[in-house]
């Protein structure tokens, strides 16, 4: 759409990530090869700075927006607490051909551990779990997890609704994961 070769845009987001300016999100594959292929998600390292991007700085984020924001925070904080913990977990987004998705998956040692979807609203319900069901047929066993903006965690079936500020506690302990 640009008009430019794929190595020079290639090369351009890589320097967003070499400028600590934005993060790659790789999709999950057990395949590293596959990984490769597959294209990756870029967050912004602030939100503000999305939103000045975006041109948005004056306005008041409607709900889906703040959907976007708060996934976009989520994301960025997970990713900054696992490095500073030098935790070894990294983290990817999962993706079906059917088009099912996890927003995050949390991986050890080249095995999937955990996976995490991210909501905005204050109140979850069973349809918000269609992704982490999807990933439920290929990893049963691993814990799964929403967090969003509730006011205390719950369960959804095996799914546990999570709110932030609870998720970024245990996830500082270690006993989120």
């Amino acid at each position: 759409e640009v008009m430019l070769p794929v190595r020079t845009v290639q090369g351009y987001y890589q320097i967003l990530e070499d400028t600590l300016v934005a993060i790659r999100l790789d999709a999950w594959h057990k395949s590293v090869r596959k990984r490769l292929v597959r294209h990756p998600k870029y967050y912004f390292f602030d939100t503000g700075v999305t939103n000045a991007i975006c041109r948005r700085l004056d306005v008041e984020p409607d709900r889906v927006l703040h959907g976007r924001l708060f996934e976009q925070w989520v994301v960025l904080e997970t990713y900054r607490l696992l490095i500073y913990l030098q935790s070894g977990i990294r983290i990817f987004y999962w993706r079906t051909s059917a088009g099912a998705e996890v927003d995050i998956v949390f991986e050890k040692s080249g095995e999937i551990i955990a996976g995490c979807e991210i909501k905005s609203g204050r109140i979850i319900t069973s349809a918000h779990t269609s992704g982490l069901r999807a990933l439920a047929d290929d990893y049963p066993d691993i814990p799964k997890f929403i967090v969003c903006e509730a006011d205390e965690p719950y369960h959804i079936g095996k799914t546990e609704v999570v709110p932030w500020k609870i998720f970024f506690e245990r996830l500082v302990s270690g006993k989120l994961l």
